[in-house]
């Protein structure tokens, strides 16, 4: 659900997903979050003022899209770029676009 494909590079990483986080943020992650922390944290995002690149995947089955666009609105400098054919995880379904759009994001 987390890729656009499952080739041997998507095999690879989601072998090494549980490596990949503690167990003290994994629990808090995949527990959720309720309003009352979700709606402050929310709006502190507005006292950002840094610009934001927010990547979608319209193969993303784990938060989708619209997800992105949420989290995207919540920033006052914010753009979304959405990506076809990549999942979850853009610098693995298409790690060489990936690093394109962050260098031209860097760059800008």
């Amino acid at each position: 659900m987390a890729y656009a494909r499952w080739g041997p590079t998507q095999r690879a990483h989601a072998a090494a997903e549980p490596d990949q986080l503690g167990p003290v943020p994994r629990a808090g992650f995949w527990q959720g979050v309720d309003d009352a922390a979700r709606l402050p944290l929310l709006h502190g995002l507005r006292d950002v003022r840094c610009p934001v690149l927010v990547l979608t995947g319209d193969r993303d089955a784990i938060s989708g899209m619209r997800a992105g666009e949420a989290a995207a609105a919540s920033f006052p400098h914010a753009r979304v770029r959405p990506l076809h054919e990549v999942g979850h995880y853009p610098w693995v379904d298409e790690p060489d676009l990936f690093r394109l759009l962050i260098e031209e994001f860097l760059r800008s």
